[in-house]
C-alpha cells in the first residue's frame, strides 16, 4: 500500500544545486551488505535530484541470498526474507532522515518483490541485486535532500530477514559522501554524487544516526561496519528512480564493484555537449599506480595524456587538452592499475547501460565501466 503525504512542498533541504556539483564519476571498490535481523535497524539513502521529478518507483541494492526460497550463501538473509518497510521521508536541517514526515511508503516481502522486479524488467534468466518500491508518482523538488529508508517489520525479525547492499570506498577517499555533509558546495564529492548524498544507519529506530564507515554496525549477529584499522568500508548511495510506468529508470550513480582492477581502455560514446577535456584520472587500489591516463577523440584523433598518476582517486592535467564536440566519442586508457565497476545485466535492463546517459563500455569487458574519467565530464 502506498501512503502519501500531502504537504510535499515543505520538504527540507538546501536550495537547488547545479549539476556541475557532480564531477568525479568514479570511486567504488567493493560492495558490502547491511543485515536486518533486528527490528531496531534503519538504513537510509540520502539523495538529491537535479530536476523536479515525479517518482513512480525507487530502486536500490539488496541481497536475499540465504532465504529459504532463493538459497545461496548464508548470513546475507534468512527465512522468508522478512518484510521491508520502505519509507521515502523528508530530511531535517541537520541532514537526518525524519521518520515522522513520510512522503510515500510501501511494505512488501523482499523475496516476492525480487521476482516482481525480475518480471517487470525482463531480467530472466539472470538475478538482480536491485529491487523496486512503488512510490505512487510523488513529486520531489530539485536540489532538496530526501531519504529513502528501509526497516524490517517482520513479526520474527531474527528468523526472517534481508540485507541491503551498498558500494564501498575507503573512508579517506569518500570526501563529503562518507559523512553527514549538508553543504551543497562541499568539495571532493565522488562517484557522480551530489556532496550531500550519503548513507545513514540507525540502531534505535531512527533516534540517532551514523554515516559512512559506521553504517551496518550493531549488536545483532552478522552485523558489521567498515574497518577502523584499514580505512575501508565507507558506504555510498546506490539508487535509481523511474518517473512513470513507461519511462526508463534513471540514476546518478548506477554502478557497483567487486575489487576487479587492471589496465583498461574505456569507450565513451556520443558526448551530449561540447567540452574541452583538460584533466583525466582514475581510481587506483592502495599501493598501485593508475599510471599515465590517455584520452583520444575517435573522430578527430586528438590525443592528450597525463603525467604518471599515483594511488587512490587521482587526476592530472591533459597535455594537450582534447576538444570534444557534441556527438563525439572518445577513449580513456591507463598504463597502470585502476578499479573496474560492474555493469551487470540487471542494471542494463533497468537503466539501459551502454546508451543514453550511460554510453560507457570497457574493451574486453562489455558494459562494465573502468574507473577512468576525463573532466569536465560532459554527462553532468
Amino acid at each position: 500500500m502506498v501512503a502519501l503525504l500531502c504537504a510535499l512542498l515543505s520538504a527540507s533541504g538546501a536550495a537547488a544545486s547545479a549539476p556541475g556539483h557532480r564531477q568525479i564519476p568514479v570511486g567504488v571498490s567493493n560492495v558490502n551488505n547491511q543485515t536486518f535481523n533486528s527490528d531496531r535497524y534503519v538504513y537510509a539513502i540520502r539523495f538529491v535530484l537535479d530536476r523536479n521529478t515525479r517518482v513512480h518507483r525507487f530502486f536500490s541494492g539488496f541481497s536475499l541470498e540465504g532465504t529459504s526460497r532463493l538459497g545461496g550463501r548464508p548470513h546475507y538473509a534468512h527465512g522468508n526474507g522478512g518484510r521491508v518497510w520502505a519509507r521515502l521521508v523528508q530530511v531535517d536541517r541537520k541532514g537526518r532522515p525524519d521518520l515522522d514526515r513520510v512522503i510515500a511508503s510501501e511494505r512488501v516481502n523482499p523475496v516476492r518483490r525480487y521476482y516482481q522486479t525480475l518480471s517487470a524488467y525482463h531480467i530472466y534468466p539472470y538475478r538482480t541485486a536491485f529491487l523496486h518500491f512503488n512510490m505512487g508518482g510523488v513529486k520531489l523538488r530539485a536540489g532538496r535532500m530526501y531519504a529513502m529508508t528501509y526497516a524490517n517489520v517482520s513479526r520474527r525479525p531474527r528468523q526472517d530477514w534481508f540485507s541491503t547492499n551498498s558500494p564501498v570506498v575507503r573512508a579517506s577517499e569518500a570526501g563529503p559522501n562518507g559523512r553527514n555533509t549538508v553543504n551543497p558546495d562541499a568539495q571532493g564529492a565522488i562517484m557522480g554524487l551530489d556532496p550531500r548524498e550519503a548513507v545513514g544507519w540507525s540502531v534505535n529506530r531512527g533516534r540517532r544516526w551514523v554515516w559512512g564507515r559506521r553504517v551496518g554496525g550493531g549488536p545483532a549477529p552478522f552485523s558489521y561496519m567498515g574497518s577502523r584499522r584499514s580505512d575501508d568500508g565507507a558506504r555510498l548511495p546506490w539508487y535509481a528512480w523511474q518517473r512513470s510506468a513507461g519511462s526508463r529508470a534513471r540514476s546518478n550513480q548506477p554502478y557497483y564493484g567487486y575489487r576487479a582492477s587492471g589496465s583498461f581502455t574505456m569507450m565513451v560514446g556520443r558526448a551530449p555537449r561540447a567540452v574541452t577535456l583538460t584533466e583525466a584520472g582514475g581510481y587506483a587500489p592502495v599501493g598501485r599506480s593508475a599510471g599515465v591516463v590517455t584520452v583520444t577523440n575517435l573522430r578527430t584523433g586528438a590525443t592528450g595524456s597525463t603525467a604518471q598518476l599515483g594511488s587512490g582517486i587521482v587526476k592530472g592535467g591533459l597535455t594537450p587538452p582534447v576538444p570534444v564536440a557534441v556527438g563525439d566519442s572518445y577513449t580513456i586508457s591507463n598504463t597502470g592499475t585502476v578499479f573496474k565497476a560492474e555493469g551487470d545485466y540487471f542494471l542494463q535492463r533497468i537503466l539501459g547501460l551502454g546508451r543514453g546517459s550511460y554510453p560507457f563500455s570497457t574493451v574486453g569487458y562489455g558494459l562494465d565501466r573502468a574507473e577512468l574519467f576525463a573532466l569536465p565530464h560532459p554527462f553532468y
